[in-house]
């Protein structure tokens, strides 16, 4: 027999001829186990790997705030939509190109399809929204870029639709923004239902004049009257060939004067020659939204982006800087637009024309 010692209240055992096992009984560890009870863990879990393993000891906690988990609806864990772009502190939106309308447009024929953009955060290059067009085929054929549209904005994570952009029709550019029939807006909602005010995050409207020579337009929350902040673009002269060589600029700004106190929004220039050619191909853009009050809330930030696409479908969406027409063998070159009371008044340059016969 071996001579194991016993341990307090212990009794030896006989197993015959075998000796006894090498081991104390209870085990010698510290009771109860070492480990913090309950888990210390958030709860609920915030994932199902944390409720599979809620009786495990806890990894380390990860550095800076906890994942948003979707839950129903697509939006993040609280059921707030608008946390999707809210952290964010510098936007890029992109507007997909539709191959289709890029060679009807090559071949001069007029084939307006449907918008679709993807929004990116910059610091992370994560897509945080997917907006695509919805409008009816006549109204976009014969009235866009002034035709009424509703954004869907989707989660790309879940493909959920989490808000949507409603924009009624307003009068064409040949319009001044003096009554509210010719005054451009958008409202942004929760959902997919834009009936439901209580739904409502927040609109953007051109004020009465619709800032004069500078294009003008404010940003309210809910039904609020008084706008959170202006945006104002470049006095009297933008768009057009000016693009291709300019950077067209949007400052966001708690009162007019273009103090840029809230952000900046900028329709980029292209950078290289592949974006030369869609910027002169399609109707394309690429845009930045840079925020610069560190105060505003997601709310404010979702109302914003809204703005940007409000404001493409204003200046960018009048179709290519350049026309060519067989019929009278001429060419028209869009310079840039120039802006008064809401109207859009192209400088073109036209080469060419129909051959006159004297008899």
């Amino acid at each position: 027999m071996s001579n194991v010692p016993l341990q307090p209240g212990q009794q030896q055992q006989v197993y015959g001829s075998q000796a006894p096992p090498q081991q104390v009984y209870p085990p010698q560890q510290a009771y109860p186990p070492q480990q913090a009870y309950p888990p210390q863990q958030a709860y609920p879990p915030q994932d199902a790997y944390a409720q599979q393993n809620a009786g495990a000891p806890c990894a380390p906690a990860a550095v800076g705030p906890p994942p948003q988990q979707v839950m129903g609806g697509g939006a993040p864990m609280g059921g707030d939509p608008t946390l999707l772009c809210g952290s964010s502190q510098k936007l890029v939106i992109k507007e997909k190109v539709n191959k289709a309308e890029a060679a009807a447009s090559a071949v001069g024929c007029c084939w307006n399809q449907q918008n679709r953009y993807e929004v990116f955060d910059e610091m992370t290059g994560q897509k945080v929204l997917d907006a695509k067009e919805h409008s009816g085929f006549c109204c976009r054929m014969l009235c866009k870029p002034y035709h009424s549209l509703t954004l869907n904005l989707h989660d790309p994570r879940t493909g959920n639709h989490v808000m949507t952009v409603d924009r009624p029709y307003k009068c064409h550019t040949i319009c001044p923004s003096v009554l509210n029939c010719c005054r451009q807006e958008a409202a942004v909602f929760m959902g997919s239902d834009v009936k439901n005010q209580a739904a409502l995050l927040g609109y953007t409207k051109q004020p009465s004049c619709a800032g004069c020579f500078t294009p003008t337009v404010g940003v309210h929350l809910t039904d609020q009257e008084i706008p959170f902040s202006y945006i104002e673009g470049p006095k009297c002269c933008f768009g057009g060939c000016s693009e291709m060589c300019c950077d067209q600029p949007f400052p966001i700004s708690r009162q007019r004067g273009k103090n840029e106190d809230v952000g900046l929004i900028k329709k980029e220039k292209p950078e290289n020659a592949s974006q030369a050619l869609k910027e002169i191909m399609t109707d394309a853009d690429l845009f930045t939204m840079t925020f610069g009050d560190p105060s505003l809330t997601p709310q404010q930030k979702t109302v914003l982006l809204s703005s940007v696409l409000l404001l493409d479908y204003m200046f960018f969406e009048t179709g290519k800087p350049w026309h060519c027409s067989p019929f009278s063998k001429s060419c028209s070159i869009t310079c840039c637009n120039c802006y008064a009371c809401g109207m859009l008044i192209p400088c073109k340059l036209v080469l060419g024309g129909k051959e006159r016969h004297d008899h």
